[in-house]
């Protein structure tokens, strides 16, 4: 496949990763382990597709752990909102993701092969832009409708998975009105200095996982003679994998609340819609690293979708006004595209 297919790809990932959560953005989602069931479950369902389409190639079963990984690290997401924060937590999990997916390519690490560009130079300044721009995002301030206004038109509909605004997560993701009860949190209950410290662990965590998804794929890639260096072919296991995890981790989940697990029928649909966005999201990926490696894809991809929520933000929510966010949303956009340049300059 041309590199310009490559390319392509990363775009189809950016507009994905940054508009799945738009249709379950009103709906409660509480503490995330079912929605992030049904997410699952819709990732399974396109995996499936793509493997038809695909021949039914090989499953290794290492390649699910790829999965297992990314589950395992978006499990960590509400905890660590809870704790210190959309911003801050978006910020730290964004950044190593970034950096560990550039890194384990660029320097092969865990017996991957060594992904070297062309020009290192270019490609170090567009990692380093991609870094400054997801701080730049994190400056904006929005200035949106919060949950108050949506209680105003909903029925229990008061806690939405991602905030109208980024400054507002913690008071947005604070214990939601379920069945009209308050509901303590275990996270937000935590000592100040504790809650702070273990938030910034787990977002590193996440952010690390993350950064690993791709690594198992590429490994069978690079040492199992008989791979297939086609990374649709992997789709299907790396679904998977995060439906095995996701479903795990609702089975605990129910046994600890006694068999009353907190489930939130509206938001299964648009959950599903979610989860068919994300898994071609992930699909994309795949192609794109095939064709313009890690050192390429990772930075574009981790930051492009940024500019695809702001603009959701700016154009359909609303949620986005004033002249100083106006500002530090166009240098965003010009680090973050100057970056993704720089990164295709250097392949």
């Amino acid at each position: 496949m041309s590199v310009a297919v490559g390319f392509v790809a990363c775009a189809i990932s950016v507009v994905f990763f940054g508009s799945n959560f738009v249709p379950v953005k009103k709906f409660e989602t509480g503490d995330g382990f079912f929605f992030q069931w049904v997410l699952c479950i819709a990732m399974w369902l396109v995996g499936n597709v793509v493997n038809a389409v695909q021949g039914f190639p090989t499953l290794y079963p290492l390649a699910l752990v790829g999965g297992a990984l990314w589950a395992t690290g978006n499990l960590c997401t509400v905890p660590i909102i809870k704790m210190i924060g959309l911003s801050l937590g978006l910020l730290i999990w964004a950044t190593f993701n970034l950096i560990v997916g550039w890194a384990t390519g660029r320097f092969g690490m865990f017996g991957i092969a060594k992904e070297l560009p062309k020009n290192l130079p270019l490609n170090y300044a567009g990692v380093a832009l991609a870094v400054v721009s997801a701080f730049l995002f994190i400056l904006i301030k929005s200035e949106g409708g919060g949950p108050r206004q949506s209680r105003r038109h909903m029925d229990i509909e008061v806690d939405p998975l991602i905030p109208p605004s980024i400054n507002q997560a913690d008071d947005i993701l604070a214990p939601s009105i379920v069945d009209s009860r308050v509901e303590d949190n275990f996270f937000e209950n935590l000592p100040p200095k504790l809650k702070h410290t273990l938030g910034i662990i787990m977002a590193i965590f996440a952010g690390c996982l993350y950064g690993f998804t791709f690594v198992p794929v590429i490994y069978i890639q690079d040492n199992y003679p008989d791979s297939s260096p086609n990374g649709l072919d992997y789709v299907f296991a790396h679904t998977n994998g995060a439906l095995l995890v996701s479903t795990l981790a609702f089975i605990i989940y129910s046994a600890f609340m006694q068999n009353k697990p907190r489930l939130y029928p509206k938001a299964v649909l648009p959950g599903l819609v979610s989860g068919v966005m994300l898994a071609c999201g992930v699909t994309s990926w795949f192609v794109a690293n095939q064709i313009l490696e890690e050192t390429v894809s990772f930075p574009i991809i981790t930051t492009g979708p940024g500019i695809i929520a702001a603009l959701w933000g700016v154009f359909v929510f609303k949620e986005i006004k004033g002249k100083r966010n106006y500002i530090i949303l166009l240098a965003a956009f010009a680090c973050t595209l100057t970056g993704a340049l720089l990164c295709a300059f250097s392949f």
